[in-house]
């Protein structure tokens, strides 16, 4: 029987259609390159696993027969995306030196970008709370 391992390499020599990110590149994107064919595939191999993993959860919870084997499908199917999402950021990361950027993204046409973030986020002011826990510490 196959490891997983070699079911990724199985899937990703398969022809398979690729569907892109669909956010759109901002203002404070810093765009760095473009994500290269072996990780577009990675990307949607773990994008397809996450989805069968949800669309498993349903059907689970409504069959009661083998509803065990159901979830722990789901639950597998969902951590294996996890890691491959987890190496697919670990490698773009890697590939274009993004170590030090706090956020980073892909954006529709595979753009990989950092995104420029304020140092530190502004606050609302929140007077109402404010008051409320200052009267709050009035009565003790």
């Amino acid at each position: 029987m196959p490891s997983w391992i070699d079911l990724i390499k199985m899937e990703m020599e398969m022809e398979q259609q690729l569907f892109e990110p669909q956010t759109e590149i901002s203002k404070i994107d810093h765009i760095v390159g473009e994500v290269d064919d072996d990780l577009k595939k990675l990307y949607c191999i773990a994008m397809q696993w996450k989805k069968a993993a949800d669309e498993t959860l349903p059907a689970a919870r409504r069959i009661n027969v083998d509803q065990d084997q159901q979830l722990a499908k789901a639950r597998e199917l969902y951590q294996k995306s996890e890691i491959l999402q987890e190496i697919f950021w670990i490698s773009l990361e890697d590939s274009f030196n993004l170590w030090h950027r706090r956020s980073i993204g892909v954006r529709k046409g595979w753009k990989v970008v950092w995104t420029e973030l304020s140092e530190a986020p502004e606050m609302p002011e929140t007077p109402l709370i404010l008051n409320m826990l200052r009267n709050l510490f009035l009565f003790f």
